[in-house]
């Protein structure tokens, strides 16, 4: 019996941690895609339930975007997160780099150990699929699964560009949202 517990607790754990994607602390490159006026707009999770997460998403620059997520719980209970975002194109594949910032819309940073402020971002990567008119969008994470850490983005560009169009970089699971013209 206590090995079934054991074993019930590790599935719990693997689906807790389940679905997050790769963290990289570099930028595949800086922003140089301008964000499609298609993509400024409320976009919702595709599924059927009623609190779905919403993302408003505007300019933050011609090239970065503001991503205000709005998660509603159960409960009623509105709690909000704070991303910014670009694209970044290796060949046909696009990919979309979140990172969090503060609800200011400013870079986190953290101090060192010799006392300065640097820059706190993680780059959250997906593969950014889209149809023209940008009414749907896919994103598949980059798997968690890649445990190389890169130093620089040319180490990353190199990475991915190598394995871009293999299925094994991306998790299984892709989020689908749609487009709701709010």
């Amino acid at each position: 019996m206590k090995k079934l517990s054991y074993v019930l607790a590790l599935v719990l754990l693997a689906f807790v941690f389940m679905g997050c994607p790769y963290q990289s602390k570099v930028a595949i490159d800086e922003p140089s895609i301008k964000i499609p006026s298609e993509m400024i707009n409320t976009w919702e999770e595709e599924s059927s339930d009623k609190n779905a997460d919403k993302f408003v998403i505007t300019k933050d620059n011609e090239f970065v975007m503001r991503i205000l997520k709005k998660s509603t719980s159960s409960s009623g209970d509105l709690t909000k997160y704070y991303y910014k975002g670009f694209i970044s194109k290796l060949d046909k594949v696009e990919f979309l780099q979140i990172y969090e910032v503060d609800g200011d819309w400013k870079d986190k940073t953290t101090t060192d150990d010799k006392g300065n402020t640097v820059s706190d971002k993680g780059y959250y990567l997906y593969k950014f699929t889209h149809g023209s008119a940008y009414i749907k969008a896919t994103l598949s994470p980059v798997t968690d699964n890649v445990t190389d850490e890169f130093k620089t983005s040319a180490e990353l560009h190199a990475f991915l560009d190598k394995y871009k169009d293999i299925s094994f970089l991306y998790d299984k699971d892709t989020e689908k949202y749609i487009r709701t013209d709010d």
